[in-house]
């Protein structure tokens, strides 16, 4: 059985937002107990997977962790970091190179870092 809630936003600005919710009724059923454990996972993977995405080290060594605990279940995708001193180096190379937008300045008008 389940139920939906409909309530006043609370702490959401000024009040003026209504805010819906899902509530599950734990009755000890096998049905129920195999759906919050499913849902208890993925409400909390979830949040892993977007601070993993954000560059969270933390995040990302759990997101990869979880991926190897679970070969055959769900998986967080990992994100290609980006190698900032290639970044950097390339940056100053545009900067620098003669068929570029001129001496020192990027074609947007910004410095090198």
């Amino acid at each position: 059985m389940s139920m939906v809630a409909l309530h006043n936003g609370g702490s959401t600005g000024i009040g003026k937002a209504i805010n819906g919710g899902f509530g599950l009724v734990l009755d000890g059923s096998k049905r129920v107990d195999s759906i919050i454990k499913s849902a208890m996972l993925w409400d909390v993977m979830g949040g892993v997977a977007r601070r993993n995405w954000a560059a969270n080290p933390n995040a990302r060594q759990v997101a990869i962790t979880y991926n190897v605990q679970n070969p055959n279940g769900d998986q967080i995708t990992i994100p290609h970091l980006a190698n900032e001193a290639k970044i950097r180096l390339q940056w100053i190379t545009c900067l620098t190179d003669s068929d570029g937008p001129g001496e020192g300045t990027a074609p947007n008008g910004e410095k090198p870092l």
